[in-house]
Parts: structure tokens; sequence; C-alpha cells
């Protein structure tokens, strides 16, 4: 499982969440889109936890770009952000 949100906090959560989860490893993080595009490909995970709203590319665009991949990762998104009504 790889990780990628612009918040430490919200990535140490997530990693204490999977950590006593049997047969899923964590195998990577990224604090911002960018990082995220240029890691995935080269770690290959299964799974992507993805944060919707990131500063520069956003979880959507990051989704989008790794669904190009000749084998894409699953994506969970995972956010805390609450659209205005």
């Amino acid at each position: 499982i790889f990780i990628v949100d612009d918040e430490s906090l919200a990535r140490d959560r997530l990693k204490r969440l999977i950590e006593p989860i049997p047969d899923y490893t964590f195998v990577g993080e990224a604090e911002n889109g960018e990082i995220a595009i240029q890691n995935i490909p080269k770690i290959n995970p299964d799974i992507v936890l993805l944060d919707i709203r990131m500063p520069g590319e956003d979880g959507l665009s990051v989704a989008e770009k790794l669904s190009q991949l000749a084998r894409p990762p699953a994506i969970i998104f995972c956010t805390a952000f609450r659209p205005s009504v």
C-alpha cells in the first residue's frame, strides 16, 4: 500500500491503521501528487490510498495519470475534504 497525502499526520495515521492488517504492507508515501506520480510506477504498489485535495497536482489528477499505467494500482480515496454545499 502506497499513501499519498499532503498532511504528515494523516499519512502517519493511515500507516498505523495498515500495520496490524495481515497480508498488507506499507511500501511508500508521498506528500504531494508530483512525488506520487514519480514514485508509484517505480514501486508498483497494488493499492494507493490517495487524498483528493492537495496543493499542486490533486488526487483526481493523480488517479487519472495512474490509470494510464500498464498495471495501474487500485485507488482508494481517503480525504477529510468536505465540499461546500
